[in-house]
């Protein structure tokens, strides 16, 4: 998997930047990828009980994947008056990608992210790395659809994917079991709102009312980053 260009994302609390991870730095990553209350909705994809040879592993299987593109989600703690941090120590929390890429007739990704920090949680972290990444994928690479995975059951990536233009398109049941609930897996798309890969995308289909309010919603996630994305 190819690593992303570095991209700092304007945040009114931390300094935010996706950049390709060190494999030496991957272990940061252990202590959150260990607990349940981290990985619940993922445990049934990756397990449980990272060490850090896990971790260096995972770095190891994103660098020679080919048919992806992923970041590490960087952030450091803005000091009092400080709109750089300078000085406050920088955070691997997570990672985000795009992968299973397609080039045919159309360009399509899958995007997956996940912040294993949860003092992070709820902090607007999420949702500006799902921003800038979207920005990257459609208004710089010209992706015309991106689609998205997630369990019914998390709340908060279905929140955080709707924000950005992403809409349900189909549900298949019992893709994980946590403590006697069946999760069931949410199909989502979000389609490039450019009028050249909408009509690409749709044809002469009429388009479903639904992703007609969601292309209105990525058209402000990408004015967004546009004013606070930073590509370098």
């Amino acid at each position: 998997m190819t690593f992303g260009p570095v991209m700092r994302v304007v945040h009114p609390e931390f300094a935010v930047t996706l950049a390709p991870p060190r494999r030496d730095a991957m272990p940061q990553l252990v202590d959150g990828m260990s607990r349940m209350s981290v990985t619940r909705y993922t445990v049934s994809r990756f397990g449980v009980g990272w060490t850090p040879e896990d971790a260096e592993k995972n770095f190891d299987d994103l660098r020679s994947a080919h048919d992806g593109i992923a970041w590490g989600i960087h952030v450091r703690e803005l000091g009092d008056g400080s709109q750089s941090g300078a000085g406050e120590p920088t955070r691997l929390v997570g990672i985000t990608d795009a992968f299973s890429i397609t080039n045919g007739a159309t360009r399509v990704a899958t995007t997956g992210s996940m912040i294993v920090a949860p003092d992070l949680w709820g902090r607007g972290i999420a949702s500006a790395c799902h921003r800038a990444r979207t920005w990257y994928l459609f208004s710089v690479l010209g992706f015309d659809a991106l689609r998205s995975v997630y369990f019914s059951a998390n709340t908060a990536s279905a929140r955080a994917v709707a924000r950005v233009g992403y809409v349900q398109v189909g549900l298949h049941r019992h893709g994980g079991w946590y403590r006697g609930e069946a999760l069931h897996d949410v199909i989502t798309e979000c389609v490039n709102p450019s009028d050249a890969a909408w009509a690409r995308w749709w044809g002469e289909d009429p388009v479903p009312p639904e992703f007609v309010a969601a292309r209105e919603r990525t058209r402000a996630a990408l004015e967004w980053a546009e004013q606070h994305v930073e590509l370098l």
